[in-house]
């Protein structure tokens, strides 16, 4: 999980209600457990109730955030990274 909050710093999480939800589209998810509420301690809390997770948005049963990790709910969205050899290639194709 380390490595995705590494990744989601270089990209801007939006909140869940204003990203646009494309299905199969793999994101970023930010979930934070309903037991987070009652951690006083914010570094427990983040460790402990908050992570990013590999998600996607699904439109089957009325749709919704799949993800496999932890319950609770998607608070933001960001992007996942490209790979670095993916975007050498796109940069060239700009030139």
């Amino acid at each position: 999980m380390k490595k995705l909050e590494e990744c989601a710093r270089g990209n801007e999480a939006v909140p869940v209600d204003q990203w646009p939800k494309i299905v199969d589209e793999p994101v970023l998810l930010y979930v934070v457990h309903d037991q987070a509420q009652y951690e006083d301690d914010p570094a427990k809390r983040k460790s402990l109730w908050e992570a990013w997770f590999q998600g996607t948005w699904t439109d089957f049963n009325g749709g919704g955030w799949t993800w496999g990790g932890m319950c609770g709910r998607v608070t933001h969205v960001a992007r996942l990274p490209m790979l670095p050899m993916l975007q050498s290639v796109l940069d060239e194709s700009k030139e």
